[in-house]
């Protein structure tokens, strides 16, 4: 942390000593403006001088507790130090006829990866016709043009939406909370989800193939010589949720996934796509190359670092442990926060949870539905948390919620 303050630093003036600078409490707003560009215009970042395991440090407000893991990504906790291991030991493998492993830079360069494997596998086998792509509704795959066309989330794809590859489309959510029926049961719920996403393949005609899809009803539905069943897992694979993929748990097994945060922990950007075996054959048979390459693809620092990470959550058994801590987490949740006015939803695996605020129980109004309607907390901490670790965040959750629901009471009387 303390080398990427420094960073900015050298952005900001190009000669400045960052041994020498005092990092007070109003150290941003004796600053001029940075020429570094973060995305949000208005606002200056946090500074972090410092960090370790869950804590950071900010001068300007204390010691921070990192519940959330800088979305899914600060997977084994900051500043855990290990050296570079050997190559050769490897990382966890993904079976099942997975052969080849695709490392990029970011998940967007992944999700790039999988549009255009997809793609050349039907070119490949002659079927030039499919050029299909089919996700759900409040998905979001990232932020490049063509991952973003994947994506419904309103506030990123609205300035875009010129842009946007045309031959996307969407199907409802796997989202039981607001969107299944009053008397519907989960099957039920399955079911339809499974019958709309066949009416949309009949909709768009021979040309189809599936590009995302988070229940068994996609898999079963996908698993012909037409159709490619597609999973991102950026957020939510390499141990996330108590196994080292999400799908495992979950009976199914697409043909492409791709891996992103929890790959690399934080510590290095190295997301990836993953292909099985008949996706691999068909271009071997065929043209030979993948048409996508980058210049930094696959770099060996960045390989050197994930294995080193990888390495760590083998050798700490924290993908164990991920599984066991996530339901402490639930439990902890369950018995804080379940019967609280506005909680309405507790819902997650593994140490990857939500916590869904809404208005109204009944009407759920002011749920999780779109970017502007709904309230809702993400937990994504560290794989080596402890219970004791997990009873300080909900502690914390508990505290900000009973002050939250005292200011809106204060708000309705007015």
């Amino acid at each position: 942390m303390e080398d990427q303050a420094s960073e900015s630093l050298a952005v900001h003036s190009g000669s400045e000593d960052a041994s020498s600078v005092n990092y007070s409490k109003d150290f941003w707003s004796s600053r001029s403006e940075l020429n570094l560009m973060h995305y949000m215009l208005k606002t200056r970042p946090f500074l972090a001088t410092a960090a370790s395991k869950l804590t950071i440090n900010l001068p300007d407000k204390g010691i921070v507790i990192d519940a959330s893991g800088g979305a899914t990504a600060a997977a084994i906790g900051h500043g855990n130090k290990c050296g570079l291991y050997n190559r050769r030991r490897g990382i966890p493998r993904a079976s099942n006829g997975f052969s080849k492993v695709y490392l990029v830079g970011s998940g967007s360069e992944a999700n790039d990866a999988v549009i255009k494997l997809a793609s050349q596998y039907f070119y490949e086998k002659g079927q030039l016709q499919r050029t299909k792509f089919i996700s759900r509704r409040q998905a979001y795959h990232e932020s490049t043009i063509s991952s973003l066309s994947l994506s419904t989330a309103a506030s990123r794809v609205k300035q875009c939406k010129g842009i946007l590859m045309p031959n996307t489309s969407h199907v409802g959510p796997c989202y039981p909370y607001q969107y299944r029926h009053e008397h519907e049961t989960t099957n039920d719920y399955v079911s339809r989800l499974d019958q709309e996403l066949e009416d949309e393949f009949q909709r768009l005609g021979p040309e189809n193939k599936l590009s995302a899809g988070q229940l068994l009803a996609d898999t079963r539905q996908s698993r012909t010589a037409s159709r490619l069943f597609i999973l991102a897992e950026v957020m939510c694979g390499m141990s996330r949720t108590g196994s080292i993929f999400a799908w495992q748990d979950e009976g199914v097994v697409p043909d492409i996934f791709t891996i992103g945060k929890g790959l690399g922990a934080g510590y290095i950007p190295i997301p990836g796509m993953l292909a099985n075996s008949r996706v691999i054959e068909a271009i071997e048979s065929g043209s030979g190359w993948f048409n996508q390459a980058c210049t930094f693809q696959a770099h060996p620092v960045a390989c050197a670092s994930a294995l080193a990470v990888q390495n760590i959550v083998k050798r700490d058994n924290l993908v164990a442990n991920s599984k066991k801590m996530g339901k402490v987490l639930e439990q902890l949740l369950t018995s804080s926060l379940a019967g609280k006015k506005y909680v309405r939803n507790i819902r997650g695996r593994g140490l990857f949870y939500a916590v869904e605020f809404a208005k109204d129980k009944e009407t759920r109004e002011t749920g999780t539905v779109d970017e502007k309607r709904g309230d809702h907390i993400l937990l994504a901490p560290a794989f080596i948390m402890t219970p004791q670790d997990l009873e300080g965040i909900v502690k914390v959750i508990m505290a900000a919620y009973d002050i939250t629901e005292q200011e809106v009471a204060a708000e309705m009387a007015l």
